[in-house]
């Protein structure tokens, strides 16, 4: 008999589904809450009214935020650091890897149960649905559940997001094959985040606009006509040049071009929308300098170290995540890991590990891989070994 049909037996003994909650939700389509700061301060409250908790306007606000090209730029830093650094399964107490057991985890459902979790910390409480198991007993597929079905506070499930009843996944999260994520009270750091948006979203329609009305230079035409058909060609004339920049006038006749709009307004509009990126990147990812170019070295060497610290700060929250609430989710599953743990290499000792204030690999010009010699790479520096 396979794990699958153990795991079944055993759900139908206990009066567990085998159904994923998921597919029980009435789907809803988009809703659009102005990006306004009022808007955010009254959604933030509602979502955290303890007694009437409502998160549907604060997870359209973050589903705009989420949209932002900085925002995406840093998550995507962010995810690469987190995702490509290697990591092993010991038994508790050992140094040595088990690669059985570490080939378990080396799965696409994994590397996406990563990213979920690092999410948690952007977009605060969330659920992490697992789908169905291979004949194996392995997991084959993790999504986050939809947010908007899932009221924190009171550990349910909604079917319209709009409900206030539903089903109570507490102390069920298990067999309903749900792993919660972060604290009802915490509505992560979207929130901060989309203060920035929403500033930044000011100052590039200012900026537009100040572009539309004054981007273009202010022309006049000087002529000692008083001939009203003759000045009616004039101005024709004016206007045309204003688009081909092309133009004929009389030896008697002035015609002028004049720059209204000037660097340092404009520079105005884009030195806040910098601003705005710099307060994102810095929540994101600690530092502003490996998102910008042109940074002196020293500083960037500065930048890049904080970003090692900070990253190895999330990693250390996640790997705690993985070993405190994974595992035992995947031992009452059927995953042979009772007794083990999860550990990222770059987080092991520093005597173990090349992690030295460094968040990339120094080349040694004195010490060349041989053709067919395994050498390392990754974030930290120790990394899974390529054949170059």
């Amino acid at each position: 008999m396979d794990i699958k049909r153990i795991t079944n037996k055993i759900a139908s003994k206990f009066g567990m589904s085998r159904k994923r909650k998921s597919s029980l939700l009435k789907r809803q389509g988009p809703t659009r809450v102005n990006m306004e700061m009022n808007n955010l301060v009254k959604a933030a409250l509602e979502a955290l009214d303890p007694d009437n908790s409502d998160r549907t306007d604060l997870l359209d606000i973050y589903e705009n935020t989420w949209k932002d090209s900085q925002v995406i730029s840093e998550h995507e830093k962010a995810e690469a650091f987190l995702i490509t650094e290697p990591f092993e399964v010991c038994k508790k107490g050992s140094d040595s890897k088990d690669k059985k057991r570490t080939l378990l985890l080396d799965r696409p459902w994994f590397t996406r149960f990563l990213t979920f979790v690092m999410d948690s910390e952007f977009w605060g409480y969330q659920l992490i649905e697992f789908g169905e198991q291979d004949s194996k007993g392995e997991f084959v597929d993790v999504k986050v559940f939809p947010r908007e079905h899932v009221r924190p506070f009171e550990k349910i499930i909604t079917i319209n997001p709009w409900d206030r009843d539903g089903i109570s996944y507490e102390g069920h999260e298990t067999a309903f094959f749900l792993l919660p994520v972060g604290d009802p009270e915490v509505l992560g750091k979207l929130e901060s985040i989309s203060r920035e948006i929403i500033w930044k979203t000011y100052a590039r329609s200012d900026w537009s606009e100040y572009n539309e009305r004054f981007g273009k230079p202010f022309i006049t035409y000087e002529t000692d006509t008083d001939n009203e058909e003759e000045r009616e060609k004039a101005m024709e004339m004016a206007v045309r040049f204003g688009s081909n920049l092309v133009g004929v006038v009389g030896s008697n006749e002035k015609l002028t071009v004049t720059a209204v709009a000037s660097k340092e307004s404009s520079d105005n509009y884009k030195s806040l929308a910098d601003f705005c990126d710099d307060q994102i990147a810095k929540m994101m990812n600690g530092q502003t300098g490996t998102s910008k170019n042109g940074q002196w070295t020293g500083t960037a060497e500065v930048h890049e170290r904080v970003l090692t610290e900070f990253t190895k700060a999330r990693m250390k929250r996640i790997q705690d995540i993985v070993n405190y609430r994974l595992f035992p989710f995947l031992v009452a599953h059927g995953y042979k890991l009772d007794g083990y743990e999860f550990r990222f290499y770059g987080l092991k000792d520093k005597k173990e590990n090349t992690v030295d204030n460094k968040s990339y690999d120094e080349p040694n010009p004195a010490k060349r891989n041989k053709p067919d010699e395994d050498r390392t790479i990754g974030f930290f520096g120790k990394a899974r070994k390529v054949r170059v």
